[in-house]
């Protein structure tokens, strides 16, 4: 897990909470990162994330709210998904083919 990844929220009574960051993804204007928590968070499986939209009023820092919209975790997912898919066939096409 790189440093570099790392991000930190704070709850609403303060505490902080690590996450490392899978994925930023858009869907349409809307801007949403995929985020995995360092420490396992109760009802959670180790290869589960959380989405979270990322806003940004004007003149205002980016705020990331926590998407509980299971149709909207839903389109994230898949996009992510489509995400990787290209960028795996894109590292497959740009390896050399030896004889």
């Amino acid at each position: 897990m790189s440093e570099s990844n790392m991000i930190s929220l704070w709850t609403g009574d303060g505490r902080e909470m690590k996450f490392e960051q899978v994925a930023g993804i858009r869907l349409g204007s809307r801007r949403f990162a995929v985020l995995a928590p360092v420490e396992k968070l109760p009802g959670m499986q180790d290869n589960q994330a959380l989405v979270f939209e990322i806003t940004k009023g004007e003149g205002e820092d980016a705020r990331l709210n926590i998407v509980t919209d299971p149709a909207l975790v839903e389109a994230v997912f898949q996009e992510y998904q489509a995400v990787m898919a290209q960028k795996m066939e894109d590292q497959a096409r740009a390896k050399p083919e030896f004889f």
